[in-house]
């Protein structure tokens, strides 16, 4: 698939998502919130106990965080675009939305990247 569209899907998805909040469809669940906020709660603790450790470890550490917050930004990403094919899935596959052949080879390539 062309480079540059998925640039463009990812720049839109980041916007859409971590700056375009204030927007009405922006969804936030209660799980989600509760998992936000017990994190927040036990930051203070976390950036403590981290002080303590010896420089090597620390970094370490610091290291693995920058890793795994990596890794969650694409997993959502992920989970973002599979949400956005699912849809255009279903509203084709029920006869509302009319696939181009475009679209359709652009949803044939997202499977075969699996």
């Amino acid at each position: 698939m062309d480079g540059t569209l998925w640039e463009k899907v990812e720049q839109f998805l980041y916007q859409m998502h971590y700056e375009d909040t204030d927007r009405e469809s922006h969804y936030e669940s209660k799980a989600y919130l509760a998992a936000l906020q017990n994190k927040k709660a036990r930051e203070q603790s976390f950036q403590e106990a981290i002080k303590q450790l010896p420089e090597r470890e620390r970094h370490a550490v610091q290291e693995y965080l920058d890793a795994e917050e990596r890794c969650v930004y694409e997993e959502n990403q992920q989970a973002y675009v599979q949400g956005i094919a699912d849809c255009i899935g279903i509203l084709s596959g029920s006869g509302m939305l009319k696939t181009t052949k475009k679209a359709a080879e652009i949803l044939a390539e997202m499977q075969a990247e699996r």
